[in-house]
């Protein structure tokens, strides 16, 4: 670890050297896991771990960067949707 002066002040940085990709692995997944951006997506279809690229970010990323919505994400709000309207339609009953 290595102290870098900045602007904004001091920053640590790391100085790390992987032997193998398990240890790229290994290292991407505690350097997230620090800061808080590895989360399990909100659909209860999927639950998977993803990486998000920021505090917002509730489901799992498009494969291959694919642009727009989450998959997980429409599924999660149109099933929410569909709920919702069999229970209007169960009240009315």
């Amino acid at each position: 670890v290595t102290v870098e002066h900045t602007r904004g002040g001091p920053q640590l940085t790391a100085g790390f050297a992987p032997q193998s990709l398990m240890d790229c692995i290994h290292w991407h997944l505690a350097d997230s896991a620090l800061g808080g951006w590895i989360r399990r997506c909100r659909d209860p279809k999927c639950g998977a771990f993803f990486v998000a690229k920021n505090n917002k970010t509730l489901y799992c990323p498009n494969p291959l960067g694919i642009k727009g919505a989450s998959r997980c994400m429409n599924r999660h709000k149109q099933q929410k949707r569909r709920d919702a309207l069999k229970e209007k339609k169960e009240a009315k009953s």
